[in-house]
């Protein structure tokens, strides 16, 4: 059962433990202290046997009764002064390792909310539960005692074989015989025991997945009479811990049994030895004594490496898994951009749904009549019908009285191959002749000409004209970029003019190009216009006493690639007498997806995108449906607004903002949401609801919010809104949690809701009722709702269509119903009974 990542191989316990040290910082005084008093303890038990030694060769060999007593008296001093020492060591480091606990037990869990959705996909719950619990309370029992003590202990056999050599150096090395043994014992186990330790405590966590699922799940397991198999699970992994715990106890006996059995040896062989230079006279008996005794001291020092390594191990196990999570990349206050096809300077987007932007400038005005007029190279006009051509020239006939125009260094539109600089332009009048002059030109007057290097011309349309500069390829569809620039005006009559190098002039007919521009119609009493390095529109027209402007970097509008800096503004005045500033268009503001792409993080890089070429948008005000067959990638679509996963590529705007460029504190507060499981927390119904609201929410807040999910029965639990719901809202039906969680979402008012399937859950005369509270809600925020119901879809303005991870369709309820077959499909239920 495999739910954590793999551990490091070959780690180094000492540098695992070393990142601790943030932590301990703090506390470092008491700690250093602690360990100070502890090797004074230490070392006053080792005064102990000198005291002896001076006792037996003093007051005992002398008979001098009141020297024994003074010696008696002074080992009860040094004995009290040690356990004293002790105790004061335990009182400094209890209270700082609790606040280290404490404060690292916080750490984990302020790191686990601010961790992204997608890392609580991957991991267990009882592995984020196992860490913030055993693995803690084993990282501070290792800093209270084995951390001290493997100091302590290994000043005090320093000390105790320096003092053992100084009385007799040859007893001294047969106490030392074992140390090399010893070393290398304690090395394999140390190896053994790392891999062990790691494997019991992650099974430790599996363990606690089981129990907490169980748990939550318990009316599931009641009502499925599967608590048998429930049990056998369990037992299973408590049988696979308890042989692991076992195993470890073993290897720990092994290793315990030859570090004591070692050195016992060796302090037999040194008291025969010692016993045999007494009796030689080689050697006092007090001298032996002392020896004897402070080897018998260094028994527990010695005896203790044992399990103070395998703590040691299981706390660098601990440490390890602690820094698993701790090392995971949190979300950013503002996150990273995702990527995009085509960045370039700037930080707006082009409108019409492309992964980009482009900044330029252009104007534009109306007027009852007026004229228009341009120059440059290679451009024409054919009013009626009529072709000449030069060099690598294209003509077409014009339609009506207008022409139009193109040339350019990319291929020519309409699937033609080649590459030309190319000027389109169209105008319209009553009738006229044309003529073009220049390298390559033709000439038919009545007729129309299209001339100039690499040109072609195309009908014009109606009474207005638009144009079109860059370095690209032409639009409609052509990729690559190039600064553009788009003009339209509309008159009642009006005659125009182009002259130029391979140009063409049309009396009564009007046609204005310059040097890879392009002229289209406009429509209306306006104009727009565009300048840039993208590629240009495919299609634009200014209209009304308007202006919009934007800027940024990446690709030009329609889908083209590429990227280039531009912006746009229109303006317009009822009588020609200058312009007028309006409000910015509606295209900027709302919820906006520009050609969205998401793959799951988890997901193999060459599988196919949950979503993709996303291209949607939501006017302000304007609340949308979002219908799909299950599977089609709905939930996950409303999960990329409020950021709970990071795009593949592509961009989400609100008003014109890029989520990406936001906090996700100010994102969150522009959008709420409402899941499709209705979650609720052990706290109160009041508590839940406001905790989609600011701090500063009231009791009218609560109660708006109740009123429009028709929440009333909340007055009628024992303690109203105060009456706690108890674990996941376990007390109350599905249809009551979700009407909590649809309170919560709309309580704070948001300016964008998100709703998944918010009445799923809901009989039919409930559902009505919410229904209607909620269009009131819904008329002054910006809206997507899932929806699988026609009456949940009748909430919304208009309708998007997810299938295959794409928008297939948008329109309204009815439109969708005669248009789209699929759609129909999807709302005739006919899904459900296939199924």
């Amino acid at each position: 059962m495999a739910t954590t990542p793999a551990p490091a191989q070959d780690r180094s316990a000492v540098r695992t433990l070393l990142r601790l040290w943030p932590y301990v910082r703090p506390v470092r005084a008491r700690l250093f202290g602690a360990a100070l008093v502890a090797i004074v303890a230490s070392c006053v038990g080792l005064v102990i046997p000198l005291a002896l030694k001076w006792m037996v060769d003093g007051p005992i060999a002398g008979r001098d009764p009141a020297g024994v007593w003074l010696g008696a008296l002074f080992l009860l001093l040094l004995g009290f002064t040690e356990a004293l020492l002790f105790g004061l060591r335990r009182w400094l480091v209890a209270r700082p390792l609790s606040h280290v606990e404490a404060s690292m037990r916080a750490a984990l869990y302020r790191h686990l909310q601010r961790l992204p959705v997608a890392f609580h996909d991957r991991w267990a719950s009882g592995q984020l539960l196992s860490r913030g619990t055993t693995d803690l309370m084993l990282l501070r029992m290792f800093l209270a005692f084995p951390l001290t003590f493997l100091l302590v202990n290994g000043v005090t056999i320093l000390v105790g074989v320096i003092i053992m050599l100084l009385q007799d150096w040859t007893l001294g090395l047969v106490i030392l015989g074992p140390a090399v043994p010893v070393m290398v014992t304690c090395v394999i186990f140390e190896r053994r025991y790392a891999k062990l330790a790691r494997r019991a405590q992650d099974q430790v966590g599996d363990l606690t997945t089981v129990v907490e699922e169980s748990v939550l799940g318990i009316r599931i397991i009641k009502g499925f009479g599967r608590h048998r198999s429930q049990e056998r699970a369990f037992r299973d992994l408590s049988k696979t811990l308890r042989g692991t715990e076992l195993r470890k106890a073993r290897l720990l006996a092994t290793i315990w049994g030859v570090i004591v059995t070692l050195p016992e040896v060796a302090i037999g062989a040194a008291l025969v030895v010692g016993v045999v230079q007494v009796a030689d006279g080689v050697l006092s008996a007090g001298t032996l004594v002392a020896f004897l005794s402070t080897a018998l001291a260094l028994r527990w020092p010695v005896e203790s490496i044992g399990f103070l390594l395998a703590m040691s191990q299981e706390a660098a196990t601990a440490t390890e898994r602690y820094f698993e999570v701790m090392d995971a990349e949190v979300e950013g206050a503002g996150g990273t951009p995702a990527a995009t096809a085509g960045p370039g300077p700037g930080t707006g987007s082009a409108p019409d749904a492309n992964p980009g932007s482009a900044p330029g400038i252009g104007s534009g005005s109306a007027h009852g009549t007026g004229s228009g007029c341009g120059s440059g190279t290679g451009s024409g006009s054919a009013p009626g019908l009529g072709s000449a051509s030069g060099p690598g020239t294209r003509s077409a006939p014009g339609s009506g009285n207008g022409s139009r125009s193109r040339s350019g260094s990319g291929p020519a539109p309409d699937s033609d191959e080649g590459s030309a600089p190319a000027s389109e332009s169209g105008s319209g009048s009553g009738t006229g002749s044309g003529s073009a002059q220049g390298p390559g030109s033709g000439f038919a007057p009545g007729v129309g000409s299209a001339s100039g290097p690499g040109t072609r011309s195309a009908p014009g349309s109606g009474n207005g004209s638009r144009s079109r500069s860059g370095s690209g390829p032409a639009p409609d569809s052509d990729e690559g970029s190039a600064p553009a620039s788009e003009s339209g005006s509309g008159s009642g009559t009006g005659s125009g003019s182009a002259q130029g190098p391979g140009s063409g002039f049309a009396p009564g007919v009007g046609s204005a190009s310059g040097p890879g521009t392009r002229s289209a119609p406009g429509s209306g009493n306006g104009s727009r216009s565009t300048s840039g390095s993208g590629p240009a529109p495919a299609f634009g027209s200014g209209s009304g006493n308007g202006s919009r402007s934007r800027s940024g970097s990446g690709p030009a509008p329609d889908s083209d690639e590429g990227s280039a800096p531009a912006s746009e503004s229109g303006s317009g005045s009822p009588s020609g007498t200058g312009p007028r500033p309006g409000p910015a268009p509606v295209q900027e503001k709302g919820l906006r997806f520009h050609d969205v792409r998401f793959r799951y993080p988890d997901a193999p890089s060459d599988s196919p995108p949950v979503l993709q070429h996303i291209d949607l948008h939501i006017p302000p005000g304007e609340s949308m449906a979002l219908v799909g067959a299950t599977g089609s990638g709905k939930t996950t679509l409303t999960a990329l607004i409020p950021r709970l996963y990071e795009l593949t590529s592509g961009r989400i705007t609100l008003d014109g903002a890029d989520i990406t460029g936001l906090s996700r504190e100010a994102l969150r507060a522009k959008v709420a949401v409402a899941f499709e499981e209705p979650t609720l927390f052990s706290a109160s119904v009041g508590d839940n609801v406001l905790m989609g609201a600011k701090d500063t929410a009231g009791h009218a807040d609560l109660e708006r919010a109740l009123a429009v999910a028709q929440a009333g029965f909340v007055h009628s639990l024992p303690q109203g809104t105060d009456t706690p719901v108890g674990e996941q809202g376990l007390s109350l039906s599905g249809g009551q949690r979700q009407r909590l969680a649809l309170a919560r979402a709309v309580v704070a008012q948001p300016e964008f809701l998100v709703l998944d399937d918010p009445l799923s859950a809901l009989d039919v005369h409930t559902e009505a009722a919410v229904e209607a509270a909620l269009r009131q809600v819904l008329a002054d925020t910006t809206a997507l709702i899932v929806a699988h119901r026609p009456s949940t879809v009748l909430l919304a303005d208009r309708v998007a269509l997810l299938s295959g991870g794409r928008i297939a369709a948008v329109g309204t309820h009815h439109e969708l119903l005669r248009t789209n077959a699929e759609y129909a499909y999807l709302m005739s239920g006919e899904e459900e009974g296939a199924r």
